[in-house]
This record gives structure tokens, sequence and C-alpha cells, in this order.
């Protein structure tokens, strides 16, 4: 499972958030494998999908920007190991 984590609680959003990575042999007691680097401490929303080609794709949204619009997407052949590839802003 990928998880948008914030620490705290907090009366704004002006504080880190980070996507972790936690695996599951039967979906009660979860690990943490670790907080994912996509190059920014403000990600959330993460969705990931297979490619055809058997790697993977997460698609997350990016808050550091000071446009709060930014959809970007990162690959990975293990789901452990994350390039970032391209972030985009949403019309």
């Amino acid at each position: 499972m990928f998880l948008a984590f914030v620490p705290g609680i907090f009366n704004d959003w002006n504080h880190p958030r980070e996507i972790v990575h936690l695996t599951s042999k039967d979906g009660i007691k979860w690990d943490t494998v670790g907080k994912l680097d996509l190059k920014s401490n403000k990600v959330i929303d993460p969705c990931v999908i297979q490619l055809p080609d058997s790697n993977w794709r997460m698609f997350y949204k990016d808050e550091a920007s000071t446009n709060h619009h930014i959809v970007c997407y990162a690959d990975s052949p293990d789901l452990n190991t994350w390039e970032v590839r391209q972030c985009r802003h949403r019309p």
C-alpha cells in the first residue's frame, strides 16, 4: 500500500507530507517499508498502476509548488525504487 502521511494535527497545510510504502501479508498487520523519495516534502494522493511492460507508475499530487494543481508521476521496476518522471499543471 502507498499512503499519504501527514505527521501531527495542524491548523493549516504549511507542513510536510509524504508518501510511505507499507506491506502486509494478511491485510491486518502492516510493516513500513519506508518513505518514497519523490524530490518534494509535500506529496499526497498516490495512485499506482501496472504498465503494460510490467513496470509500475505512481501518479501523485505535489503541493510544494505555488500552483497547488500539479500532478506528477514516477516510475518503478519493483515498487521499491522510484524515479520522478514528470509533473504537469492541471487546467
